[in-house]
């Protein structure tokens, strides 16, 4: 009778598994595809391209366009960054929370003229503004010449006691050239051209200027927010033109003022 009840456990144990494993939705759902169309990327790049162009203005351009009406400026930088230090009366929304619904309760009327900023416009700061740009490796020190030809054992030394000629070295060829003679033709060594340079070797890499504010230019666009300017300037951190507010810009005042 235990023998009885022990098996028919151990069964409904084993239908229990088997139920639980052919439910997994890993075996029974056919996902769609992922919500990624780089045909849309690409046809939203194009057309932002044409647009952006007459978009990017100057400091003093972008200063008196914030002093109007109907216009924000956008900071979608990290909100930490932010919080540290952004020109004054910027708004922030991170770039990775960009979505329709974050957007729209930010900036409600699509009509508003947004002015956006990114690291790569301001220098003087990198701990704040750390410019995202990619710089190839420095190339290695160490190449080597291939062309070159190995250097000639040497076969003729002195020994340092006694002074004679050490002739070993000239021996032992000798005896090499006894056991096996080889023509004169094919004693020369062989000539090994140099190596061209890989496509992708450090020299051939150029920088690459990975700033956010292509990316926010062109979601908000895709979002519907036309009426986009972006900075187009370099400016250093101390210009008198810029008026920065945050955690940063708090504690220097601070400090200066002890």
């Amino acid at each position: 009778m235990k023998t009885f009840i022990s098996l028919f456990l151990v069964g409904q144990f084993l239908f229990y598994l088997s139920m639980n494993v052919n439910s997994t939705p890993e075996n029974n759902t056919n996902y769609p595809k992922a919500l990624v169309s780089f045909d849309d990327f690409t046809n939203l790049t194009n057309e932002v391209e044409k647009v952006r162009t007459d978009r990017l203005v100057n400091l003093e351009t972008f200063n008196k366009l914030a002093s109007e009406e109907h216009t924000i400026i956008l900071d979608a930088r990290s909100k930490d960054k932010y919080k540290n230090r952004h020109i004054k009366g910027a708004i922030n929304l991170p770039f990775t929370e960009f979505t329709q619904d974050a957007l729209e309760n930010l900036i409600p009327n699509k009509d508003t003229r947004i002015l956006i900023y990114c690291n790569n416009n301001f220098m003087g700061d990198q701990i704040n503004f750390a410019s995202k740009t990619f710089v190839p490796p420095a190339p290695s020190s160490f190449s080597q010449d291939f062309s070159e030809p190995a250097p000639e054992p040497k076969t003729k030394r002195k020994n340092k006691k006694s002074g004679q000629l050490n002739l070993e070295p000239i021996q032992q060829v000798n005896k090499q050239q006894q056991v096996q003679q080889v023509p004169a033709q094919q004693t020369a060594a062989p000539i090994v051209e140099k190596v061209p340079p890989i496509n992708n070797s450090p020299q051939n890499v150029k920088s690459v200027k990975l700033a956010l504010n292509i990316p926010t230019f062109i979601n908000l666009y895709g979002y519907g927010y036309k009426n986009i300017y972006e900075l187009n300037e370099l400016v250093n951190i101390n210009d008198s033109r810029v008026e920065f507010e945050g955690r940063e810009v708090r504690k220097r005042f601070s400090l200066g003022s002890n």
